[in-house]
């Protein structure tokens, strides 16, 4: 009498919809998706779940803002194809698309709830996160521009854009213009006003550069991509507990059914 009752709850529960006369000898796949269902039902997951949805969305606003300034960046100095910090817009603007590709596939596998490919995809968004650290721990080193001016003055191309970020003038000095018998632009003059007190002195060659507003973005990026790295980690513990659990009652309603009655 108790083994039936114990049946009963069992196949109250849901966990299987096996007459209680017949013997159960293999666990069955309508059995195993009624468990999943019962799982993805609970409102522990469900939280867990839209945490990390926020959490993703709010990665991939960051990752997208920080994609938008690349592209500007790059636009604007496009033409020194040796410059140094191009190439480090160029490989930040590629650990973007990859943490853009990994956001969309860990909520994808977020919604099909498969441990598995958690795993796979955590490992992968801290190895691409690690990356994005190292890439800003080396754009918050000060750098001379002295190697940029100079292969873009060699190739006769515009200093356009260092003059007016750097406040700079040709290679070592307006000199430069007026030696190749060029006018001086209108970028080597504070506000572009071309009187001879606003022409800046300085050459754009002795100047140093540290991209830290670049940083401070991708370190905003890189803090709620860690707090969703923990996140995954934590979910994927309480959904592999919870199909733990899910096995061990199915193998025990398995045991049960083959009770006589």
């Amino acid at each position: 009498m108790a083994a039936i009752q114990i049946r009963e709850k069992i196949q109250s529960f849901g966990l299987s919809k096996r007459p209680l006369s017949e013997p159960a000898s293999d666990i069955s796949k309508e059995e195993v998706a009624t468990a999943k269902r019962k799982i993805r039902k609970t409102w522990k997951l469900s939280i867990c779940q839209w945490f990390m949805y926020g959490l993703i969305s709010v990665c991939l606003a960051l990752n997208i803002a920080d994609m938008l300034s690349y592209m500007k960046t790059i636009s604007q100095i496009s033409g020194c194809g040796r410059c140094i910090f191009l190439k480090y817009q160029l490989i930040l603007m590629a650990v973007g698309v990859l943490v853009i590709f990994l956001l969309c596939a860990i909520a994808v596998v977020v919604l099909k709830q498969s441990a598995n490919g958690l795993r796979i995809v955590v490992m992968l968004m801290f190895l691409a996160t690690w990356l994005q650290m190292m890439m800003i721990i080396l754009l918050t080193h000060e750098y001379p521009l002295i190697h940029d001016i100079e292969v873009i003055w060699k190739r006769h191309m515009s200093l356009e854009y260092y003059e007016n970020k750097y406040e700079c003038c040709g290679m070592m000095g307006p000199d430069d213009y007026t030696y190749n018998k060029d006018l001086v632009p209108s970028s080597c003059f504070k506000h572009r006003s071309m009187m001879s007190q606003d022409l800046y002195k300085s050459g754009c060659a002795t100047k140093k550069t540290t991209p830290s507003d670049l940083a401070i973005t991708e370190l905003v990026s890189i803090a709620f991509q860690y707090v969703l790295i923990v996140a995954i980690l934590l979910h994927r513990k309480y959904l592999e507990r919870n199909l733990v659990e899910a096995r061990s009652l199915r193998a025990l309603t398995t045991a049960l059914l083959h009770l006589p009655p």
